[in-house]
């Protein structure tokens, strides 16, 4: 699978966080792509990227089962809704910066993204993001995209998670690859 140089320069940001937290816990895991499944997944702990084939320039991590089957059985009963109007990229980089330029007293440990959407019922949900992870897996998925957000009965969470789906082109608004998701654990505001 051949990816964009944005695309592999946000899967190997991820698999840099991966290492850091495998060195710091000093686990002998081995950062990367991981098999799992039918999938491939690139992970830092709070997001998880699969993709059907294995992408060309990651490393290969250890095998895991667990990643393929977080995701799935987060979507077996997910709730999740389109996001209408997401956050871009350039919103990310924003708020980054204004981060970045904050004084240390009272500065959050991340920059954080709000996102909201609308739940089926018309109710508005909203759910905080790291903005470096979250500009990460829109970089990630790739230039067109579908971004969701909800809740699973299976898997709780405070705030609704964020799934992330390419879609097949620039104009094919409903034509989306449900077998490739991407998924975003919230943060606390």
């Amino acid at each position: 699978m051949k990816l964009t140089k944005k695309q592999l320069s946000a899967l190997q940001r991820i698999v840099g966080r991966e290492q850091t937290r495998y060195d710091e816990t000093q686990s002998e895991a081995l950062a990367g792509v991981h098999p799992s499944e039918k999938h491939f997944a690139i992970t830092d702990g709070t997001m998880v990227v699969l993709f059907s084939e294995q992408p060309e320039g990651i490393p290969v991590g250890d095998r895991t089962e667990t990643y393929d089957k977080y995701i799935h059985d987060y979507l077996k009963d997910a709730r999740a809704s389109l996001v209408a109007s997401p956050p871009t990229v350039e919103d990310c980089k924003k708020i980054i910066r204004e981060w970045r330029g904050m004084k240390n007293l009272g500065k959050p440990l991340s920059p954080k993204i709000t996102v909201t959407a609308k739940d089926e019922n018309g109710a508005s949900m909203t759910s905080y993001f790291d903005a470096y992870r979250y500009l990460d897996i829109l970089e990630a998925v790739g230039p067109y995209r579908n971004i969701y957000m909800g809740n699973s009965d299976t898997m709780r969470t405070p705030y609704p998670c964020l799934l992330v789906y390419k879609r097949c082109g620039r104009d094919e608004q409903d034509s989306v690859n449900w077998d490739e998701p991407a998924f975003l654990l919230p943060c606390r505001p």
